[in-house]
């Protein structure tokens, strides 16, 4: 190699997760098209087997259930960036009045401060086995 073009973009100000659930696995998949007309930076499936494996690893169940409402059979982790809480907040309203116009989805747990956020991908992480 003797050339490399790299694009990089600014780290965000900030992020926010809308943590969508779903009763199956197959209408969080359904949904995603919806939830990207929103515009997100990111969205994740993290489905009913690796949230049952999470709920039985040490530790796990209790932060589990700061962000899991029920028992999903799956949830779609959807993050946006934004420059304030008050743009992000916005486009987390934006995000649940889009699925319930779609009728998709029966409940979005919001994430905005780091150490939320960082539990819902340390979850993640855990229940995929990363």
């Amino acid at each position: 190699m003797t050339e490399l073009t790299v694009k990089l973009v600014p780290r965000p100000k900030r992020t926010a997760l809308g943590v969508v659930h779903f009763h199956t696995r197959d209408e969080a998949l359904r949904a995603v098209t919806t939830i990207l007309e929103t515009e997100p930076s990111a969205v994740e499936l993290f489905d009913g087997v690796a949230i049952e494996a999470t709920r039985h690893a040490p530790g796990y169940a209790p932060l589990l259930a700061t962000f899991i409402q029920g028992d999903p059979g799956a949830v779609l982790i959807t993050e946006y960036f934004g420059e304030s809480e008050e743009e992000l907040v916005h486009r987390l309203d934006v995000l649940e009045a889009t699925l319930r116009r779609a009728g998709q989805g029966y409940a979005v747990v919001r994430a905005l401060q780091p150490e939320h956020i960082r539990n819902v991908w340390n979850v993640r992480s855990e229940g995929w086995g990363w």
